[in-house]
């Protein structure tokens, strides 16, 4: 399931080689590698020490030279980006956002979702790839993302089976200045999501794509150790992006 969900990030960030992917709460750099083909460079931010020294371990173990972890929290981040001003940790971690032409964003938060001041960072890229583990907190951020942007894909992976836990992809586009937006906001999606509705709505065709898919990211990331109410969605129909893998 897990490569299924890397699978998916790659498909949706192919065609952005020209530019750069910035990605908060990237953990052990899972997202990172599997997609830092598809950029021209990656700058991966993490809060946690001990996911920091495993992202960089797992960028030496899979030889990859365009991805760059940066130990800052999204808050932080957010802040320096912000203030277009030198940000003395991130100076101090030999990083310059100036170096950077990032047109697509990658998040993967906790349970309690991406902060309000970091949503409205978000809105400003061109690209948002969202992986939730709480479809309550995604719908609260969705309702600010779709403002600026549309949905452009959704995925559903049941990495937890028999529990009432989900993981959702979301990819959103920026919605062009006089384009009409196209969501269709759901607020009863997010209980269906929860006890599986759409997912299974989506079950047949998903199944036929799976199947039919052979690509996969040429770079998988190796760990160190073994161990180591939706949101507000287009309509689905038979022939709807929203996938559920």
């Amino acid at each position: 399931m897990c490569e299924k969900m890397l699978s998916w990030v790659h498909n949706c960030t192919k065609g952005s080689s020209e530019w750069d992917l910035l990605e908060l709460y990237c953990g052990n750099g899972n997202f990172s590698l599997a997609v830092a083909e598809n950029f021209r460079k990656v700058l991966a931010t993490e809060l946690s020490k001990v996911s920091v020294d495993a992202a960089q371990w797992n960028i030496e173990a899979n030889k990859i030279d365009n991805v760059k972890i940066v130990k800052i929290s999204a808050e932080d981040l957010t802040e320096a980006m912000e203030s277009g001003q030198e940000f003395q940790r991130l100076k101090a971690q030999g990083v310059d956002l100036k170096d950077y032409d990032c047109r697509t964003v990658l998040v993967d938060p906790p349970r309690a979702g991406v902060g309000r001041s970091t949503c409205e960072m978000l809105q400003k890229f061109d690209n948002i790839v969202y992986i939730s583990c709480n479809p309550e907190t995604l719908k609260e951020n969705l309702k600010l993302l779709v403002e600026t942007h549309e949905i452009s894909r959704a995925a559903f992976f049941d990495q937890f089976p028999f529990t009432h836990h989900i993981e959702v992809g979301v990819f959103l586009k920026k919605i062009a200045i006089g384009q009409p937006k196209s969501n269709d906001l759901d607020e009863g999606s997010v209980a269906q999501l929860a006890e599986g509705g759409p997912a299974q709505q989506a079950e047949g065709s998903a199944a036929e794509q799976a199947e039919g898919s052979t690509e996969q990211p040429r770079k998988r990331p190796v760990s160190p150790s073994a161990g180591t109410s939706s949101p507000l969605r287009p309509k689905v129909d038979s022939g709807s992006k929203l996938e559920d893998e």
